[in-house]
């Protein structure tokens, strides 16, 4: 996603658009499963491609650690105007929102009362919020991200404080004692997952990793990022194995999650911070479904909801259960994928144009003879950067002594 306070990294958007694909294609398989069929017949599947797309619960951990990650990226110099970053923030999550909401309302069979419609008007993760289903199905997340986005100034102001790295293992090493207290009292799935606690720790760790701008070296992105993702369908396999999201014993599931934040922690290093536009036409496109991913993860339910389902009994009845679920999952994705770049350029990009830039970085002063944009010819070249042009010097011939000492004569000025 392009923002005018931060710089654009394709390789963000790939992965918002794998992540987005994986949870799109895990609503899919679970919904869409055949008539009758519990979800939980999904765990312990011999077939690879069942097993890693019933996992897509996985992918939301990877939305928010890139969510962290991204919004570092603009804030880690310069004076910042937090009601312009607030601003920024509405803007880009509420009116796609607001307009599934509206949608809701008009839908619902009973009327919500003032006191839920507000808790659903103010985006937050309040109880007895007015959620109408299928419309708000997902939105527990935003309402959530939301909250993780209120707590940015206190990160910053940690990170300028104090360095990035001892902080997130600080900050690690603390939320672990957190959530085995908590754990005590509340199961592990809403301390994890649904709500803010594990979110924010993954969070926060995207957002260490950002403003650290530490990458790997570029021989070893490409193994990162293989490491990454077959550690990610491994996790898939163990959590298939053990249960699946709703019987996983609380031990392999606080497993499983730090194993997360482990993964994605190493893909995230692996992304080359310089803006550089890639030349591939494939990176375009996946970039460009990355960018549709929020109309995606808002919308997909919606359609499988209210259209995909009413198709599957007769597509069952007429080409059987396989076939049937391979034909509603690619008309799923291609509905899916046409109105989130339908609601991308009619309802977000209006507004994401209205942004303001909330981050002031004081201009360079450049040294006196040196060309603007240009660096004195002592400066250090960065090691990614390449070498950095140096601008040419006029040299002047000097005069010899025995020239200098006649014009001195000559004049009869001595003086300094």
């Amino acid at each position: 996603m392009q923002s005018n306070n931060r710089r654009y990294i394709p390789l963000l958007d790939v992965l918002r658009a794998g992540a987005a694909l994986w949870v799109l294609l895990f609503h899919v398989v679970t919904v869409l499963r055949p008539v009758g069929e519990p979800e939980r017949t999904l765990v312990g599947s011999d077939n690879p491609v069942v097993v890693v797309l019933s996992q897509g619960w996985l992918a939301v951990s990877l939305f928010v650690m890139l969510s962290g990650y991204s919004l570092s990226l603009g804030l880690t110099k310069g004076d910042i105007d937090w009601v312009a970053y607030l601003k920024a923030r509405w803007l880009r999550v509420a009116p796609l929102y607001l307009v599934v909401l509206f949608l809701g309302l008009m839908t619902a069979a009973r009327r919500p009362s003032l006191e839920s419609l507000f808790a659903a008007i103010t985006m937050l993760p309040l109880p007895g919020a007015f959620e109408p289903h299928p419309w708000l199905a997902t939105a527990w997340s935003v309402k959530v991200e939301l909250v993780l986005y209120l707590c940015i100034p206190a990160l910053v102001y940690a990170v300028r404080r104090h360095k990035p790295v001892p902080l997130m293992a600080m900050a690690g090493a603390l939320g672990l004692v957190l959530l085995l207290a908590m754990h005590q009292t509340t199961s592990m799935v809403d301390i994890l997952y649904s709500g803010v606690p594990g979110r924010l720790a993954e969070f926060t760790v995207g957002f260490a990793l950002g403003y650290a701008g530490r990458t790997f070296p570029l021989r070893l992105r490409r193994v990162a990022i293989a490491v990454g993702c077959a550690g990610f369908a491994a996790v898939t396999l163990v959590a298939n194995r053990s249960g699946g999201f709703y019987d996983l014993p609380g031990s392999t599931r606080l497993a499983l999650y730090l194993a997360t934040l482990l993964l994605g922690g190493l893909l995230l290093a692996a992304v080359d911070q310089r803006p550089t536009p890639s030349s591939s036409r494939v990176v375009a496109a996946v970039s460009a479904v990355g960018s549709w991913s929020y109309s995606t993860y808002l919308w997909h339910m919606i359609v499988i909801k209210v259209v995909s389902v009413e198709l599957m009994t007769p597509l069952q009845r007429t080409l059987g259960v396989q076939a049937a679920l391979a034909v509603g999952g690619a008309l799923t994705v291609g509905i899916v994928m046409a109105m989130s770049w339908a609601s991308f350029n009619l309802i977000e990009r209006p507004f994401l144009s209205l942004r303001p830039t909330y981050v002031r970085v004081a201009a360079a002063i450049e040294p006196a003879g040196v060309a603007p944009g240009l660096r004195p010819a002592t400066a250090r070249t960065h090691l990614l950067a390449g070498p950095v042009a140096r601008p040419a010097v006029p040299r002047t011939r000097t005069a010899p002594v025995a020239e200098v000492v006649g014009s001195i004569r000559t004049s009869g000025d001595l003086s300094p």
